[in-house]
């Protein structure tokens, strides 16, 4: 509004104008890099119904050509598409390294990132994870991204491999698991029934969710909210608290963990989508 038109409102009209524009300057502004477009385009909106600004980067390529990051000293501050986040939502699980160093300049900047640089890290370390999750008292078998050739001198002992992309182990036929039309091939197989079970953690609320493959087309069982009791809810409870994660799914089969993902796989699960947004917009 042009000031000399703000110099013929009288006084509580203009106070109302400006504690306005003070809320819109102090709104949460949340950059969301992605997840898949409906779940990410779904918590876009829900975020902008919540009356905060939220935007999309559907790329890693997008987002490397949308940051501008200004180095006035003794304050950094990094923008993205002009827009200065206050929380970044990261979903992909495919960072590439300049990615990786623009989320860590933006945390130096006060930007939260959701999970933090350091919890996704840890997950992301597989060598590192695994003996973290049996300080903390359980049991579980190595697993591993990748072709068996890769596997770590350091990951002793029982391991799974999964596909790269990431797809659950659900098959198991002569000392090999099916993942989607691959096979790869482990040390020590998890007796299978066919179905695995994901727990879900956002914030404070626990969500369950079951996937069946036997017959080779994916299938999602029905899925519910759950109290925090039971074995496999401690172990979640475990996890997220030592990796200070805020966010996560822990994939069982027969009660073993054998995935643990700070990228949590809840494109058909609409009450943690919901879940996220209200943790989100609480921050």
């Amino acid at each position: 509004m042009a000031i000399k038109n703000l110099l013929n409102l009288d006084k509580s009209t203009y106070q109302c104008i400006i504690s306005a524009e003070n809320q819109k300057s102090s709104m949460k502004k949340i950059l969301i890099l992605d997840m898949s477009d409906r779940v990410a385009g779904d918590i876009e909106d829900k975020l902008c119904a919540k009356g905060l600004t939220a935007q999309r980067m559907c790329s890693l390529i997008q987002f490397g050509q949308s940051v501008a990051i200004t180095a006035t000293s003794p304050n950094m501050t990094i923008l993205v598409n002009s827009m200065q986040p206050d929380i970044i939502l990261n979903f992909h699980s495919q960072n590439t390294e300049t990615v990786e160093r623009t989320l860590q300049l933006a945390e130096r900047c006060g930007v939260r990132i959701v999970n933090c640089n350091t919890a996704r890290a840890l997950c992301a370390d597989r060598a590192r994870l695994l003996p973290t999750l049996r300080s903390e008292g359980m049991t579980v078998p190595g697993f591993f991204y990748g072709h068996p050739s890769q596997l770590l001198a350091s990951m002793k002992g029982e391991c799974i491999c999964k596909d790269p992309v990431g797809h659950l182990v659900i098959r198991t036929n002569c000392g090999a698991i099916s993942s989607r039309e691959e096979l790869v091939y482990c040390e020590t197989l998890v007796p299978c029934n066919g179905v695995v079970r994901s727990v879900y953690r956002v914030g404070k609320l626990t969500f369950t969710m079951e996937k069946s493959d036997t017959l080779g087309k994916g299938r999602v069982l029905p899925s519910e909210r759950v109290e925090s009791k039971g074995a496999e809810i401690a172990v979640v409870d475990s996890i997220c608290k030592h990796a200070d994660l805020d966010y996560c799914n822990v994939d069982f089969i027969n009660g073993t963990v054998i995935d643990v993902n700070c990228f949590p796989n809840i494109f058909r699960h609409r009450d943690a989508v919901d879940a996220i947004v209200e943790h989100v917009a609480s921050m």
